[in-house]
């Protein structure tokens, strides 16, 4: 299978909050070692997306980090 995705990458003008950063490296570091794939999710997904990688202005109502684990059980 062919991976066809565009790599979206934060614009240098637009960096990404440090603490969502170091949350979201810490979440998948630990993701990681117990094996369980994971997927940011919800405000932070969306501000990066939307204002660090598309230079649009957004907006932000919440300041939490969500994530979603795929589990088996």
């Amino acid at each position: 299978m062919i991976n066809t995705s565009k790599i979206l990458i934060p614009r240098f003008d637009r960096p990404v909050d440090p603490t969502a950063i170091l949350v979201i490296k810490e979440v998948h570091k630990a993701a990681k070692a117990l094996g369980f794939p994971v997927l940011l999710v919800g405000a932070t997904a969306r501000i990066i997306l939307l204002e660090n990688v598309f230079g649009l202005n957004a907006g932000r109502a919440t300041t939490d980090v969500a994530f979603a684990f795929a589990l088996d059980t």
